[in-house]
């Protein structure tokens, strides 16, 4: 939201973003005062006095504060620099809760330092990693080059590509699209990206928005970077195909993943209530969202990356990340991004979830350690606030629940 200083003019945040439309405006009048300065008669109105108008955000105050007590709990537990967290209503584009850490309180000037008060959602970059698998894979399908089942060769776990050696954190061998997806397979993705045209991938992904500011209004965000594809090599696209080789932050990731809760339709977000947002852009057909929804699941599932995402009661879908952190010219050694974006329910998505944390320092630091349980934690009650039908419910359950 931010804050406003000792005139009540916005510094930070929505504050400053809608203050005109806040503060409205003084009016003005001329007047004849006597020698005492007594108003004796009103000569003309110059300018009428117009009101501040009311402000109705997004927000949802409940699963703010959860969000933001999970969130903190997760960088704290995981000795991180920070972190930030986006849940969206793909319903309607709105966002519901917007948290960072660390944080600030906007009733005291001695919290406000820079590292506090930035929203980190919308203002820091990061490699997404990982997240963009389901988008490389999406895209071939679409394109009619691959399906669920095509099988892919990742053996030996290993791949040279022009001097640079794509890894997998063990010899999968030859897997089919969904464990691409469930397993986290670079060599998997790079392998589909490279049976596409250098342009294609990277069409799509600027159609989700991502490497491009969204169109919520809020002060200081960062557009991040999508790359030109004229020059680019065989190394480029792979890199491209599991995350790396852009920047983009956490509310594009959040609102990029809303295609799969849409049908393929793209949502542009938004911070405000009832707001009026661009009509959807078709991305993906819905038969290739309808293929690509049961791999989120399966990655969130037993013998999947995302395994701490699961609720009860409600079968989920995600995707994980790490990434090495880019700090001075280099990535630097052991230091990392760790993300994950989920959906829930999965079989009929209206949620988004996207989480990241900055530089986990403890022996736990993938995004499925450190990043995942934030997503099972705030999900959980969402499910719960909003009233969603559980999908997950063993015989024993449906007996308890119509006794």
């Amino acid at each position: 939201v931010g804050f406003t200083n000792i005139d009540d003019s916005g510094q930070v945040g929505l504050e400053l973003s809608f203050n005109d439309w806040l503060s409205g405006k003084d009016g003005l009048r001329h007047v004849l005062r006597n020698r005492r300065a007594n108003v004796v008669r009103y000569v003309s109105a110059d300018q009428e006095v117009r009101q501040g108008q009311d402000l109705r955000l997004s927000i949802d105050l409940r699963l703010q504060y959860l969000t933001y007590r999970a969130l903190k709990e997760a960088v704290t537990r995981a000795r991180a620099a920070g972190g930030s967290a986006v849940l969206v209503d793909a319903s309607n584009g709105e966002v519901i809760a917007l948290a960072a850490q660390p944080a600030f309180n906007p009733n005291d000037i001695s919290t406000r330092q820079p590292e506090k008060v930035r929203n980190r959602a919308v203002t820091d970059l990061m490699e997404p990693g990982s997240p963009i698998k389901p988008f490389t894979v999406a895209t071939a399908i679409d394109l009619g080059l691959i399906g669920p089942e095509t099988l892919i060769d990742t053996s030996p776990g290993r791949m040279n590509i022009q001097g640079h050696v794509i890894s997998d954190m063990r010899n999968y061998g030859e897997i089919d699209v969904s464990k691409v997806i469930a397993k986290s397979s670079n060599l998997g993705a790079a392998k589909i990206a490279l049976i596409m045209e250098p342009s294609a991938l990277r069409d799509r992904l600027a159609l989700l928005g991502l490497g491009q500011p969204t169109a919520i209004g809020f002060p200081g965000e960062e557009d991040g970077f999508l790359p030109s594809y004229e020059t680019w090599r065989d190394m480029d696209r792979a890199a491209l195909s599991y995350g790396y080789n852009l920047n983009i932050t956490t509310i594009q990731l959040a609102q990029a993943y809303s295609v799969f809760a849409n049908e393929g339709l793209f949502q542009p977000l938004t911070l405000l209530s009832e707001g009026v947002t661009p009509k959807p852009v078709r991305v993906f057909k819905k038969e290739t969202v309808r293929k690509v929804l049961p791999m989120l699941r399966a990655a969130t599932e037993e013998g999947g990356t995302a395994r701490r995402a699961q609720i009860p009661l409600y079968h989920v879908g995600g995707k994980t990340g790490t990434t090495m952190k880019y700090a001075d010219g280099s990535y630097a050694s052991r230091r990392y991004i760790s993300s994950f974006v989920g959906l829930a329910p999965i079989a009929n998505p209206r949620f988004v979830m996207a989480i990241s944390i900055d530089d986990p320092r403890s022996q736990q630091y993938f995004g499925g350690q450190v990043a995942a349980p934030v997503f099972a934690n705030v999900m959980d009650d969402v499910m719960r606030i909003y009233d969603i039908q559980p999908d997950k419910l063993d015989q024993s359950m449906l007996a308890r629940r119509f006794d």
